[in-house]
């Protein structure tokens, strides 16, 4: 490619890419915990005593690294990882949830919901929490300007006539 492409075609397609978001996307893996603990490449994670000790639900926590702790209370499924090493992990407490991005390299909260009820779903491009749809932007974290209130399921109808 010529020198006057390559600028011709970095002055006009990055806008695009920026605007858009599709030049970069995030890219999230669910993890599966083995006892108490997540493997992340070489980075081992602990999230504590499980419910069960041989299918556990849920984890007592804190997450701990080599040179991190959060004390985030009661861990369960989903915990995600991003393509930059940083951590959803969902928590709860009662019939309330919460859900956090850890970063695991700066040991610190990238972002937390508030407390909810209800169906959670991380999916590479939409964070949905009860009837709160949030897209993700290209380093998974959510949109929350861009977040569009989903038509009411039945959990989440009882739990706006409650409120």
């Amino acid at each position: 490619m010529s020198k006057n492409k390559f600028v011709i075609s970095t002055v006009f397609l990055a806008p695009l890419c920026v605007a858009s978001l599709t030049c970069a996307q995030c890219s999230l893996q669910t993890l599966t915990p083995q006892n108490d603990k997540i493997e992340i490449g070489t980075t081992v994670v602990s999230i504590g005593e499980g419910d069960d000790p041989v299918q556990a639900r849920a984890w007592l926590g804190p997450l701990k690294t080599n040179h991190c702790t959060f004390d985030i209370g009661i861990i369960k499924q989903p915990i995600a990882v991003t393509q930059n090493g940083q951590l959803y992990v969902a928590t709860y407490s009662g019939s309330m949830q919460q859900l956090g991005l850890y970063d695991l390299k700066t040991c610190t909260v990238r972002w937390k919901s508030g407390e909810f009820y209800g169906k959670l779903e991380l999916t590479s491009d939409t964070l949905r929490m009860a009837a709160r749809r949030m897209p993700l932007d290209a380093d998974c974290v959510p949109l929350e300007r861009d977040a569009v209130r989903l038509p009411l399921g039945d959990d989440e109808l009882q739990d706006e006539l409650r409120n």
